[in-house]
């Protein structure tokens, strides 16, 4: 009797193991089928037209006269703002960062850095990181008619590296800048990437979140096309996502309602998005970025920026994000003096007189906000 039990629970525990597994199979080809943030069209037939197209939005987007709908669950906001770095443009300034830059524009009613740049392209990227800032810098670097001007916002978590994955799409430009600049041998002793990037994306293919995601777009009725906005609402925002001429964002109208609700007074911190109190910032992350100056000086003037947080934000000064922008920023001082160029803005919104109602959320700040920048420069070009 015991047998039986044993064999009919071994049976039971066989059924369980293959539907499982053939489960998990099916979420991953769902999810390599739709993938919903093109991460894996470059493994697929579809890779050449997934380049063309956004080699084709860029081109009708810099030809816009109002810019274009950008469904960021549709399009990879990387190879859109990668094909901008490499297109032919007639543009004063180029503008490297995470997504507190996206709003920093020339085209908008409120510009920003006028009197720094006539006009910008701006390949802000969202969860942007050090990488990113060499890969974007080598396509600058090759464009043959590129920006003049450079201008780099430093965040509290700019001087680390391996902090996030999605730079790793594009590490061949990676490894070949770098290989440029950090000529010694000592100094590729550190960034030793943790995990393999083919290892990120196949953990990536039964990952829920990007399951949900791809039956969001699974479900939708509309196909993914390049449309034209007919009249801007700076304010409030439209239907989707905006991406004006200079590549510079307007949010959805959806998204700007949710930012406004959570309130603006009532932060009671915020998340440590990429800072580890631990380790603030890396030595080694620091020479690159020097280097990363040093190389871009040859052919460009280099301009740095520093963001305001939410003026909520420091009114928890032990918190990690804080701490950091306290030892960030005058680091930050120091290379831009090292290297005599101009510097501009400050993490402490104090300085740059940011009020609360310009801000939607802790982070990301209004126009009105990012116009006040150029007025505070902290080091000046000799």
């Amino acid at each position: 009797m015991k047998k039986n039990k044993n064999s009919t629970y071994n049976k039971y525990l066989s059924v369980f193991y293959i539907f499982f597994v053939l489960s998990l199979l099916a979420v991953a080809l769902f999810n390599f089928k739709i993938d919903p943030e093109n991460i894996y069209k470059k493994f697929s037939k579809n890779q050449k037209e997934e380049e063309s197209f956004s080699i084709s939005y860029v081109k009708k987007l810099i030809s816009s006269k109002t810019g274009l709908f950008y469904r960021n669950d549709l399009i990879n906001e990387r190879d859109i703002k990668y094909s901008l770095s490499a297109h032919p443009t007639e543009a004063e300034c180029a503008i490297l960062g995470s997504s507190p830059v996206l709003q920093i524009s020339s085209f908008r009613n409120i510009k920003s850095l006028s009197s720094i740049c006539s006009s910008l392209i701006n390949l802000g990227t969202t969860a942007a990181v050090l990488e990113d800032y060499l890969i974007f810098s080598e396509k600058l670097f090759l464009n043959k008619q590129a920006p003049s001007k450079i201008i780099i916002s430093v965040h509290p978590y700019t001087f680390n590296l391996n902090r996030d994955a999605q730079w790793l799409r594009y590490k061949s430009d990676y490894e070949k800048i770098k290989d440029e600049i950090m000529f010694d041998k000592k100094d590729f002793k550190v960034n030793k990437i943790k995990k393999n990037y083919y290892t990120i994306l196949l953990e990536n293919l039964i990952n829920m979140k990007y399951f949900l995601k791809s039956y969001e777009i699974f479900s939708l009725k509309e196909k993914l096309k390049i449309e034209e906005v007919k009249i801007l609402d700076y304010k409030y925002g439209m239907k989707h996502h905006v991406l004006l001429p200079d590549g510079s964002l307007i949010y959805s109208r959806k998204n700007i309602d949710r930012k406004m609700k959570r309130g603006i007074d009532g932060y009671s911190g915020i998340q440590n998005y990429k800072i580890k109190i631990k380790n603030i910032y890396n030595p080694y992350a620091i020479k690159m970025f020097n280097r990363l100056i040093e190389h871009l000086s040859k052919k460009f003037e280099v301009i740095i920026i520093l963001i305001p947080y939410h003026p909520s934000v420091w009114n928890f000064p032990e918190q990690p994000a804080v701490k950091a922008m306290k030892i960030v920023e005058p680091i930050v001082i120091d290379i831009a003096k090292q290297n005599n160029i101009s510097l501009y803005g400050s993490y402490n919104p104090k300085n740059i007189l940011c009020k609360s109602n310009e801000y939607y959320d802790e982070i990301h700040t209004m126009s009105s906000c990012l116009e006040k920048i150029e007025k505070f420069q902290r080091v000046k070009k000799n």
